[in-house]
């Protein structure tokens, strides 16, 4: 009696669950494209946070040099002070103290200031485009962690409630 009132629903269930898979499979798929999404944008993030950290070192290494400048020229400074201090007679400790001072301006690069304005300029606004990209970037990538894990959590609940998802539809 189950029998022949089952060949006639048969067909009618199998379709309802062949529907059902396949809608579970063209999540899944989704679910593959979702990870290759952030995949990607994980990456294009690391490559931006890469570019940023490189122009901000530079510019610190700018920074530091003019620093290294300042506190040098001070240091010239006070040697030149020094040997204008120093007796004409104390001819030796004048000729120490310039071979000092060619030393001190022998081991430092000095820029002009111009130069030095120019080049932390040029370097704080290559900083600040990478750090816009990098927001940006960072952006992108908590949108498509975020498109992920609740795309994820809708996958589990409908693979978790297939059976009586199925069931309902019958």
């Amino acid at each position: 009696m189950i029998l022949p009132a089952l060949k006639q629903k048969k067909r009618d269930i199998d379709q309802v669950v062949q529907t059902f898979d396949a809608q579970l499979e063209a999540k899944k798929k989704g679910l593959k494209d979702m990870q290759a999404n952030y995949r990607d944008a994980n990456r294009d993030y690391n490559v931006a946070k890469t570019l940023y950290d490189e122009r901000e070192s530079n510019y610190e290494t700018l920074r530091n040099d003019q620093r290294r400048t300042e506190t040098t020229i001070k240091e010239l400074g006070s040697l030149k002070a020094r040997i204008d201090s120093e007796d004409a007679k104390n001819v030796g400790r004048i000729y120490f103290l310039n071979q000092e001072l060619k030393r001190v301006l022998e081991e430092v690069e000095i820029k002009t200031s111009k130069r030095l304005t120019s080049e932390l300029a040029k370097n704080w606004v290559s900083v600040e485009t990478a750090r816009e990209n990098l927001v940006k970037k960072e952006d992108v990538l908590e949108k498509a962690k975020t498109d992920l894990e609740s795309y994820q959590r809708g996958l589990d609940v409908l693979e978790k409630n297939r059976r009586e998802d199925i069931l309902r539809n019958i």
